[in-house]
């Protein structure tokens, strides 16, 4: 039904994409590597707010994103009780990324949260209550594997246009409420951008793209439409709710040396390439040319495929 409208998706010239891609390719994870202060075996209490302000009340989902070693994991699931509020015990040598919020099953009207730590997030080595307030859902979004089960805790929605993006962790199975950038009075009509779907690192799954537009307001709401590799991607059932499948690779593991994880400099990245032997209707590949580029991140990224 949107064929006409986002045909020309793919004729963006990744720049419409660059917020996206870049997020995508780090894992969505912060610019900058995540702090290694341990804030201790304190007690964080958060406290969740509807779109509305309201208090959420129960049903809420939250946890804190951890870093350990050269893998990101999905700390303890904690529900919000009948005022809002959900507590969370912190180990001593956590190395926290960032936390997650997600509303409560069925609900797609409010939708997912995301903070870093060390930009929206202010950690100290005491006890914490972070107000929350979700924003109202654009869109809604069910993550699912290869197979149709549900994709696994802590797996990636993240989505940009032009110079803003952000990301979300998905904390339950189910279809979820997404806020896209800039509000209706802001996000102009025919207003480009890139959605991107992600497992945590060494999870085995890698980043999957897709393209967005505002369409129209209709009766009232934005009207969205997707594309996949320039081919319109079409809602699952009624007006903006999508169906996103991870992409599961066929290869994977981590760099080592002399059995240990293979850790870069600082500033320094790298690439690993696969080359398929003995196939006479592939060239032979070239040496990459240029120096890779330095990274904001120094910690070694997994091999997903």
């Amino acid at each position: 039904m949107f064929a006409g409208k986002i045909a020309n998706l793919k004729f963006l010239g990744l720049a419409a994409f660059a917020t996206v891609l870049a997020l995508i390719a780090s894992g969505f994870g912060p610019l900058e590597k995540a702090s290694a202060y341990a804030p201790g075996d304190v007690i964080k209490t958060v406290t969740v707010l509807d779109s509305n302000g309201d208090s959420y009340g129960a049903g809420a989902l939250v946890a804190f994103v951890l870093e350990s070693g050269s893998s990101e994991t999905l700390g303890t699931i904690a529900t919000t009780n009948d005022s809002g509020v959900a507590t969370i015990t912190i180990g001593a040598t956590a190395d926290i990324l960032g936390l997650a919020v997600s509303p409560g099953a069925g609900d797609t009207t409010n939708a997912l949260y995301f903070a870093h730590t060390g930009q929206d997030l202010k950690l100290t080595p005491s006890a914490q209550t972070f107000p929350v307030q979700l924003a109202a859902a654009d869109i809604t979004a069910n993550l699912i594997k290869p197979d149709f089960s549900a994709a696994p805790n802590g797996s990636i929605l993240g989505w940009g246009t032009g110079d803003s993006g952000a990301m979300m962790h998905i904390l339950r199975s189910g279809a979820v409420g997404i806020n896209l950038p800039g509000a209706a009075e802001s996000f102009d009509v025919s207003s480009q951008g890139g959605i991107g779907v992600n497992g945590l690192s060494d999870s085995g799954y890698f980043p999957t793209e897709y393209g967005f537009e505002r369409v129209a307001d209709v009766g009232g709401v934005e009207t969205y439409a997707l594309s996949y590799e320039g081919s319109p991607f079409e809602p699952t059932s009624g007006l903006n709710n999508y169906t996103f499948t991870l992409a599961e690779a066929n290869v994977s593991g981590k760099l080592v040396q002399s059995g240990s994880d293979f850790a870069l400099p600082t500033g320094v990245s790298a690439s690993i390439r696969f080359i398929r032997a003995q196939d006479p209707e592939q060239a032979s590949p070239a040496p990459d040319s240029t120096p890779p580029r330095p990274r904001a991140r120094s910690r070694s990224p997994p091999m997903t495929r």
